[in-house]
C-alpha cells in the first residue's frame, strides 16, 4: 500500500470514529449542563423515583429489564456499570394503544458517545434518529418492537423513554432558564446518598408497607435506606410521609396503620392532614416486590 493510500485510509477511519462520536445533543459551543434533573421529566406522571445505583445494583438492573425488555444481559450490564443515580417517572393511569403505561427515565453517569453507540447500534435493532430543538442538534435511539427510545443528551445524562422528543425539547428548555414542572418537595431530605427516594399520586400507586392502599391518600413520599447486616444481609429502612385529602380521618387512618407498622418496628404519628411512617424494617425481598409492583406496568 502507498503512503498515500495509507493515509487516505487513515482518513476515513478517523472520520468514522468522530461520526461514531456525534451522537446526543450538542450546541455550537459546548455540551449543555443540566443542573435540574426533574426538568427534563413531564409533571403529569403518577409515580417518581430517585434511585443511587451503588447500593441498589439490582433494583437498578430490575428496571433496566422491564423498560428496554430488547436489550440483551451484556449490554444491561454495560449500561448499569456506566450508571451513578437513575430518576424514573412512571403513568400508570396513562395507558397507550398498546396497553403500556408512559414513562420518562434519566441517569446520571459516564457515557461517551461511541460506548452509547455500540450498546444502541443498528446491528441490535436500533434506528438513529435527528431532531433540532431550539438550535440544539440532537440524535436518539428508537426501536419500534419494544416502544422504547434512547438518547445521550450529553456525556453524564442518557434518557430513556417511551416518547422521547418531549424530554429532549424539555432539555432545550432547560438550559433555557425554564425550571422544572416536578414538585420540588416531593422527596423528603432523608440526608443519606444511598437511599431510594419516592413520591407517589395516591397510595394505590405505590404500595405501603403491609399492602395497604388507602383511597382518602392524595400522595405519599418517602425514603427506603438500605442497611446491611453482619451476615451479609440485606434490608431497608422505610420512612415516608403520607398527606391525607380529608383531614378529618387523619387519626382513624393513623391508627389503622399504627397495627402494621408496629409489627415491622416502626412508629406512626400525625398532624393536621400528614401521617409520617418512621423506621419500618423491611427485608430487601419486600422491596423488589414493591419495584415489581410498580414496574409490570411499563413492560413493554
Amino acid at each position: 500500500m502507498s503512503l498515500l493510500k495509507k493515509h487516505k485510509a487513515g482518513l476515513l477511519v478517523c472520520l468514522a470514529v468522530l461520526a461514531a462520536l456525534v451522537t446526543g445533543c450538542a450546541s455550537s459551543s459546548q455540551e449543555l449542563p443540566v443542573t435540574d434533573i426533574w426538568a427534563l421529566f413531564s409533571s403529569d406522571h403518577d409515580i417518581y423515583l430517585r434511585v443511587p445505583v451503588a447500593a441498589n445494583t439490582e433494583s437498578v438492573s430490575q428496571v433496566l429489564e422491564y423498560v428496554v425488555p430488547s436489550l440483551s444481559p451484556k449490554d444491561r450490564d454495560r449500561l448499569l456499570s456506566r450508571l451513578e443515580t437513575v430518576y424514573l417517572g412512571v403513568s400508570p393511569s396513562q395507558k397507550k394503544s398498546d396497553g403500556s403505561a408512559y414513562f420518562e427515565l434519566a441517569a446520571e453517569g459516564n457515557f461517551p458517545s461511541i460506548a452509547v453507540s455500540s450498546v444502541f447500534s443498528k446491528k441490535r435493532g436500533w434506528q438513529k434518529v435527528s431532531y433540532e430543538v431550539q438550535d440544539i442538534e440532537c440524535s436518539y435511539f428508537v426501536r419500534t418492537d419494544d416502544s422504547v427510545e434512547a438518547s445521550a443528551v450529553s456525556s453524564n445524562l442518557l434518557c430513556l423513554s417511551s416518547s422521547m422528543l418531549p424530554m429532549l425539547d424539555r432539555y432545550a428548555s432547560a438550559n433555557s432558564g425554564v425550571t422544572s414542572g416536578v414538585p420540588q418537595n416531593m422527596y423528603p431530605d432523608t440526608g443519606l446518598e444511598e437511599s431510594i427516594l419516592f413520591y407517589s399520586k395516591g397510595s394505590d400507586m405505590l404500595p405501603l408497607p403491609g399492602g395497604f392502599s388507602l383511597p382518602t391518600v392524595s400522595s405519599a413520599a418517602g425514603s427506603l435506606t438500605p442497611l446491611t447486616d453482619e451476615s451479609g444481609m440485606r434490608s431497608f429502612i422505610f420512612d415516608g410521609a403520607l398527606t391525607v385529602s380529608d383531614a378529618r380521618v387523619v387519626r382513624s387512618v393513623a391508627m389503622l396503620l399504627n397495627l402494621v407498622v408496629s409489627m415491622l418496628g416502626g412508629t406512626v404519628s400525625s398532624s393536621e392532614n400528614v401521617i409520617t411512617i418512621s423506621g419500618v424494617m423491611l427485608p430487601e425481598e419486600t422491596v423488589f416486590e414493591l419495584l415489581q409492583g410498580i414496574l409490570p406496568v411499563i413492560e413493554m
